[in-house]
């Protein structure tokens, strides 16, 4: 059985960086706090701590532990200050949902300011990238996840106890610098924009990877002239650069810019499909469908406004 002074002991060696030294912050002799990792080691089935000459030093298991060691022992302190001093824990819950940033706009804060109301519990949002969602969900630092299920579906290691469900798809438009307005009002074939200066997403990233594949598929090879997570500043770029980027319907500003969408052939254009993403564990939790039902009605309201922009 772990005792709590066997964490502390393991999160000052850490702190410490030697047996001898943490022993003389902890007032014990050598061999004790040797001992004590030795026996959390066996504890936990993993070599904690390895020799090295006369010294020797945590290893990458020993640092990840004696970093959990840390947090459990300032909840357990925290803990206990709160029953002395009669503080009685909050019975609410929190819910946490993480989201990229787009999503977090268009979707979760409405979401959420309807969800405020609830007393059963708080909700925490949280910025996410879609490329660390299903990770964190996994892991239960996320009760549920908006990513991209484009993300997910070239995810070979994703844990199949996570489940996910389509909340809303929207096209991309390709957005170009009003210099380049006379290329027609009928729809062209974006093979047409290769070669002119883009503005992309960040390299690497989850819509960087999106949007490489379909231009890789359309045999579109853009010349890359600024990169941005932001779709808003992307567009800002675009406009300075004089160039042409893809942009997800929901994101266009084209009124506080330079821009206009270019007329192309719909089925040339990306989508990207939003889904909701939760774990086997919290999808059976009987406050989460509360949740679920508000993100879906507000995914509901921003595909009827979607609805209503029609491409050229």
């Amino acid at each position: 059985m772990v005792s709590m002074s066997t964490l502390q002991t393991l999160g000052e060696l850490r702190r410490q960086g030697s047996v001898h030294a943490a022993a003389k912050v902890m007032h014990l002799a050598p061999s004790s706090v040797s001992g004590r990792i030795k026996a959390l080691s066996e504890e936990c089935g993993m070599t904690l701590f390895e020799r090295q000459g006369r010294g020797g030093r945590l290893t990458e298991e020993g640092l990840a532990a004696a970093e959990l060691a840390d947090k459990i022992v300032l909840m357990w302190e925290r803990g206990l200050l709160n029953i002395r001093s009669g503080a009685r824990p909050s019975t609410r819950r929190t819910i946490r949902i993480g989201a990229f940033p787009s999503a977090l706009a268009a979707c979760v804060l409405p979401a959420a300011a309807r969800l405020r109301s609830q007393q059963q519990f708080h909700v925490e949002l949280l910025e996410v990238d879609p490329l660390e969602a299903a990770s964190l969900v996994e892991h239960a630092q996320l009760d549920a996840a908006l990513t991209l299920g484009e993300i997910l579906d070239g995810d070979l290691t994703m844990d199949p106890r996570l489940t996910h469900r389509v909340l809303w798809r929207e096209p991309f438009a390709l957005v170009l610098p009003k210099a380049y307005a006379g290329r027609g009002s009928c729809p062209t074939s974006i093979r047409g924009y290769s070669g002119l200066p883009w503005v992309l997403p960040r390299r690497g990233s989850a819509c960087d990877q999106l949007l490489g594949r379909h231009l890789a598929r359309m045999g579109v090879r853009p010349r890359t002239v600024a990169r941005s997570d932001d779709w808003s500043l992307l567009q800002r770029m675009a406009d300075t650069h004089d160039a042409v980027a893809l942009i997800p319907v929901s994101c266009l500003q084209l009124d506080s810019n330079g821009l206009e969408v270019a007329a192309v052939l719909a089925e040339e254009l990306p989508q990207r499909t939003v889904v909701l993403l939760e774990s086997v564990e919290t999808a059976g939790s009987r406050l989460l469908p509360v949740v679920r039902n508000e993100l879906t009605r507000a995914a509901e309201d921003l595909m009827a406004l979607l609805s209503t922009y029609r491409l050229p």
